[in-house]
């Protein structure tokens, strides 16, 4: 029997043989797993393809993001029209993203940014302590990632409430959950922390403007994790120069890296780092998408492939 080939694209020549040496175990017997295209390769793997990577494989019966965004592989014009694409759920980015936005919302909860700001000016001065309950913290995009941070937020005693795209069957669960445009404006209201994990698409590139901004209490704290261009960079630099925001935790840029000249470098209300609050584990990764290709093989469900009308 002839083996099954898969190929595997990344710009990152190590991280590609990482990949391939990854699905080659996870897969086992029966599969040929090759860098880069291949004419008879039956599933690809990949992230940020070129142009010519789909045109090159006429006989692919799906493509799976080596993450849990899908926007980097739907913008490929020559993508088929019918063909499946498959995100990853978890893999060892949940427990990451869950500790990376505690760390963030305990930073607001005991007011770090203030004594910080005291320290910097050599003012010695206490403020009030605050509980978890008395902050009101949101989550837009509520999804596997959101959902565990969400979870953990709320056993911690934080006052969460969450954002979908569309309501669910059964919403009785203990987060509070806001869903469709005309709940929007009630899900942001009053806010003082809005955690970002949403995916990126035509509806929600630059939700968050100057809009979104008011509706939160004043002094809020924008953590963005899921995408860069989830912002208004206009309207999120004069929310965070005038305090309407009084600060941001990034992770993830528009443009990335962040160019040297960007205003963020260089506002010491803005917490950074070079999107890794939920970095790929490639093992485990590799083993998610050898199930679902030996699932497809074997004719059973292989999970939810993305829709590409919503974007994720």
């Amino acid at each position: 029997m002839s083996s099954i080939t898969v190929s595997v694209y990344t710009d990152d020549r190590d991280e590609c043989a990482q990949w391939c040496a990854a699905l080659g175990r996870a897969l086992g017997a029966g599969y040929r797993i090759v860098a880069g295209t291949d004419a008879a390769a039956r599933y690809a793997v990949a992230w940020g393809p070129p142009e010519t990577f789909f045109a090159a494989q006429p006989a692919l019966h799906a493509v799976f993001s080596m993450a849990a965004g899908v926007d980097h592989l739907l913008r490929v014009a020559t993508l088929p029209a019918g063909l499946p694409v498959y995100r990853l759920e978890d893999a060892g980015m949940a427990a990451q993203m869950v500790r990376y936005c505690r760390h963030e919302v305990e930073h607001v909860l005991l007011d770090r940014a203030t004594y910080e700001a005291q320290q910097r000016r050599k003012v010695w001065q206490q403020h009030p302590v605050r509980e978890p309950g008395e902050l009101q913290v949101g989550l837009f995009g509520y999804g596997v990632l959101g959902g565990r941070v969400a979870q953990a937020l709320h056993d911690e005693g934080y006052a969460v409430r969450a954002f979908r795209r569309a309501a669910r069957g059964d919403s009785s669960g203990p987060i509070a959950e806001y869903a469709g445009s005309g709940q929007w404006p009630a899900f942001l209201q009053g806010l003082q922390v809005l955690i970002l994990l949403a995916p990126l698409t035509e509806d929600t590139r630059g939700i968050i403007d100057g809009v979104a901004i008011d509706a939160m209490a004043r002094g809020a704290w924008l953590v963005n994790v899921g995408r860069g261009a989830l912002i208004d960079e206009t309207a999120v630099l004069a929310a965070l120069t005038d305090g309407r925001l009084a600060g941001a935790s990034f992770d993830v840029f528009a443009t990335e890296p962040l160019p040297a000249n960007h205003p963020f470098w260089s506002m010491p209300q803005v917490r950074m780092t070079p999107h890794v609050a939920a970095v790929t584990r490639i093992g485990p990764s590799a083993h998610q998408i050898a199930d679902r290709i030996r699932a497809i093989e074997n004719g059973d469900p292989a999970g939810r492939a993305v829709d590409r009308a919503s974007g994720y």
